[in-house]
């Protein structure tokens, strides 16, 4: 009797036979279950084989004698592979099923972002006033970073929320909000309204938003565009009340109304919303630890060119100034700290550059002949104030640079507590009035009716009220 061995194709399983498999017939392996045509060898005339018995089940429609069913595979055997299979993929299903609902839970309330959003994206279009703290690059002042972080936490209503981000993040605060820009919108508000403030933090490392979220805990979700932020129970209601955080890098607060809060939730970070020269103007300021922007809106210009007449009728020499300004686009300040001085740079941004040759040289005139006294006509400022802002007076030198005025000074810089309290003031030092928006007496936040954009319900910047979900 003859014994064929051969190998299975797939799994290299020595197989053998001592039965005659004719070519219409394949064989199956009974170690990987593979099925292949029966080699030529099974078949040969010259062997002798065994007709009745087989060890190899074969399927087909030959001739030869069907195989032995107890050969492929006892219905145990197949039983138990069934059952083990099923719970397998019952498991797999359970695991997957249990790792989506405990991430719908945990994740709630999570946007997912890019990480590379432009905080300059998230500036309201109309600010009136942006200011810029790179805390990241007062690491050599450590008394100003402490103040200046000072004066960011007095714009929180509640500071407490800012403690628990650090508890429950892990993240120091001047990491969380290594680059801080403050958006301030001045113009078009009731005469007794605070600015509309916009607080955008860049953190130098990720944050998880669960946690920042946890931090407070009365926060009300709202969703736009399938993007959460959150309403902050924070009392009066021009405090930053509004919680948005776009990525795992962006922290965002605002006291804006939602009307005007919910259009930056729809943007994606990438496109900021500013004229482009607004925009061109901050990138370049960017880079110094302290800088601001004023464009000079319509209603500005307007306010300027109201007021000069009466202002020039009682103090002729403003004249030549309020035209400068009346003409001006924008103006930008930055500030650096270089061996041991503060080195201070201003630019007021002409029509052009034959504009900003006669600025130039009409203000240093005047600032020669009539700037000596007036640090102690600026309303609200301490002694102290006025002599820092008298050096810095003194030491002013204006230049043209292109199409723009550019005053600098180099002076020796105050102690940190002196000029790191003026950040959350500048608003108010810088407003000028505005023109009436609609009907006298409006509290803080409300609209005249028919002033509320489409789709709105009346009741100020809590357009909707909060649900808690």
């Amino acid at each position: 009797m003859t014994t064929v061995t051969f190998a299975c194709p797939d799994c290299r399983t020595n197989l053998k036979t001592s039965r005659r498999i004719t070519p219409d017939r394949d064989v199956r392996c009974p170690t990987c279950g593979t099925v292949f045509p029966a080699p030529p060898e099974t078949n040969s005339d010259s062997l002798e084989f065994d007709e009745e018995k087989t060890n190899l089940p074969v399927q087909g429609s030959g001739n030869g004698s069907e195989p032995d069913p107890s050969l492929l595979g006892s219905p145990a055997r197949r039983t138990r592979r069934l059952i083990l299979g099923s719970a397998v993929i019952v498991l797999l299903f359970t695991a997957a099923t249990a790792y989506f609902a405990w991430s719908a839970i945990v994740n709630r309330g999570h946007n997912a972002g890019t990480g590379h959003e432009d905080p300059l994206a998230y500036v309201p279009v109309d600010s009136s006033l942006v200011i810029g703290v790179n805390l990241g690059e007062l690491a050599d002042q450590p008394g100003w970073r402490e103040q200046i972080e000072k004066a960011i936490r007095d714009l929180n209503p509640s500071p407490g929320f800012l403690d628990d981000c650090k508890t429950n993040t892990g993240i120091e605060f001047a990491e969380l909000f290594d680059q801080v820009i403050l958006a301030y919108k001045l113009d078009g508000l009731n005469p007794s309204e605070s600015p509309h403030t916009t607080l955008i933090a860049r953190s130098k490392i990720p944050f998880n938003q669960n946690k920042i979220r946890d931090s407070e805990a009365e926060m009300y979700p709202e969703i736009v565009e399938g993007k959460f932020y959150y309403k902050r129970n924070v009392g009066e209601i021009m405090n930053l009340n509004y919680l948005f955080m776009p990525s795992d890098r962006i922290l965002i607060l605002s006291n804006l109304p939602q009307y005007d809060f919910e259009p930056l939730v729809e943007k994606d970070g990438t496109e900021p919303l500013l004229s482009s020269e607004m925009v061109t103007m901050i990138r370049g300021l960017q880079s110094d630890p302290l800088w601001g922007a004023v464009p000079f809106s319509e209603v500005t210009r307007r306010n300027l060119q109201r007021d000069s007449q009466a202002i020039v009728k009682k103090s002729p020499e403003f004249a030549q100034v309020l035209e400068t300004l009346s003409q001006a686009r924008a103006t930008s300040a930055k500030g650096r700290w270089e061996e041991g001085k503060f080195s201070l740079t201003m630019n007021l941004v002409c029509p052009d550059e034959m504009a900003a040759g006669k600025a130039s040289s009409s203000l240093q005139s005047f600032w020669s002949q009539h700037a000596k006294g007036w640090a102690g006509l600026l309303p609200g400022l301490v002694k102290d104030d006025q002599g820092l802002i008298q050096e810095m007076i003194t030491q002013a030198k204006f230049s043209p640079e292109g199409a723009a005025v550019r005053l600098s000074a180099r002076f020796t810089p105050p102690p940190p507590e002196t000029l790191a309290k003026w950040i959350p003031r500048l608003a108010w030092i810088t407003r000028a009035r505005s023109e009436p928006r609609g009907q006298p007496g409006l509290p803080p936040g409300r609209m005249p009716p028919g002033g509320m954009p489409p789709g709105r319900r009346p009741g100020g910047p809590n357009q909707r009220p909060p649900i808690k979900v």
